[in-house]
């Protein structure tokens, strides 16, 4: 019965992990997206309103994408301990979309406030 316990909830502690990776690649193309489409804006002089709902965008993408992949990153090393199994790509791309989408976020923010002075 113990064994049996044991290895539901290492499958649903592996199915949850791929769910929060699938979640966070999802808010990270989208991140890079909407800097894509506000950078294009940017250099076709979109007007002053749409600049703005595209940086709010990006921001709010970015601040969700760095909240689902440290939640990401967190259960990535409990399931490491668990399976006792060291998977530098986990940590490696948890690291990597944390960083770039904390920058963005940041980024997103002086440039909303630079806007409105």
């Amino acid at each position: 019965m113990r064994s049996l316990l044991r290895r539901r909830t290492r499958r649903e502690l592996y199915s949850l992990v791929r769910h929060l990776h699938s979640a966070s690649v999802f808010l990270f193309a989208n991140v890079l997206i909407g800097t894509a489409l506000y950078a294009i804006g940017n250099y076709q002089e979109f007007l002053d309103t749409t600049q703005h709902v595209m940086i709010a965008l990006v921001r709010y993408l970015a601040i969700g994408a760095v909240l689902v992949t440290l939640v990401y990153f967190a259960l990535a090393v409990v399931q490491m301990i668990v399976l006792r199994s060291f998977r530098l790509r986990d940590v490696l791309y948890a690291v990597l979309i944390t960083a770039i989408s904390s920058t963005l976020a940041i980024a997103g923010g002086i440039l909303t406030t630079l806007s409105v002075y």
